[in-house]
């Protein structure tokens, strides 16, 4: 005779122990084992709310078992479950009169493949997503970086263009002293020539008169590089290395020339009081 596969549900007390629940199943399982069954399946439902009291119970726990056997077999275990006062009550229905192993068999080596299937496909899923959302973080923290980077090079141009509007300040600064030097030592010489004719107290006062020429373009280029030197103090530095020696220059040249001057008026002075010879001979 075929076997069939059956498949039924048990209602326990609510108030049972693990290990009571335990010792349940292992009453069926034991039936299946000895009469030549076949457990397929045993699930746990848990504890449920009843549709109305049973033995003034209104929960209780339920487990189902799918199997195949006999009919004796099912009747040894309903006769069990039925002696046992922890089970309120149980259910059977019948499946497949005649158990198909085979297609069983088939049946249940697609489900786990389309499991497997399934469980990859929810593998590639989720490596998709935290792979979208690793390129979606180094997509943010590369645009973060370009921001940063494009906010420090703006600020180097910025830097850059101050330096080099420091650095032309400074050279219009410079020029402007140097010329203001050149001016002053070509006064000064004109002066000293002009003084070179006339008398020692003039060539003193003129020789007088080119100094301060001299102090006050002194004075004049010191005040503008004072004034850019609040604009760009590395390139004043440079400057106030120029104009200084410009000025040593001018000064030393000045001087120099109101003592030939005064040398030459001198010599021409003694030569005029030299008496003048008459050539008696003749």
């Amino acid at each position: 005779m075929k076997n069939r596969r059956y498949e039924t549900l048990f209602l326990l007390h609510a108030d049972l122990s693990e290990e009571e629940i335990t010792e349940i199943h292992k009453k069926c399982t034991d039936v299946i084992d000895q009469m030549n069954g076949r457990l397929l399946t045993l699930k746990d439902w848990g504890h449920r709310q009843l549709a109305y009291e049973i033995k003034g119970q209104s929960r209780g726990f339920y487990f189902l078992i799918d199997f195949v056997g006999q009919p004796e077999m099912l009747a040894e275990v309903e006769r069990l479950m039925g002696l046992d006062e922890r089970v309120f009550r149980y259910m059977t229905i019948i499946q497949e009169k005649i158990f198909d192993e085979e297609k069983y068999e088939r049946d249940l080596a697609q489900k786990e493949e389309d499991a497997r299937k399934a469980m990859e496909e929810a593998e590639a899923r989720q490596a998709a997503l935290e792979a979208e959302a690793k390129a979606l973080e180094e997509a943010e923290s590369a645009q973060a970086g370009e921001e940063e980077q494009t906010e420090e090079s703006s600020e180097l141009e910025d830097m850059e263009e101050a330096a080099l509007e420091a650095s032309e300040t400074m050279e219009e600064a410079a020029s402007e002293a140097l010329e203001t030097m050149e001016e002053a030592a070509t006064e000064a010489s004109e002066a000293m020539e002009e003084a070179a004719t006339e008398t020692p107290e003039t060539v003193e006062e003129a020789a007088l008169e080119a100094l301060e020429t001299m102090e006050e373009a002194a004075t004049e280029a010191s005040e503008t590089m004072e004034e850019a030197e609040t604009e760009a103090p590395e390139a004043m530095e440079e400057a106030e290395t120029e104009v200084p020696e410009a000025m040593e220059e001018a000064a030393t040249e000045a001087p120099e020339t109101v003592e030939e001057d005064v040398a030459e008026d001198e010599d021409a002075e003694a030569a005029e009081a030299e008496p003048k010879t008459t050539d008696l001979a003749t």
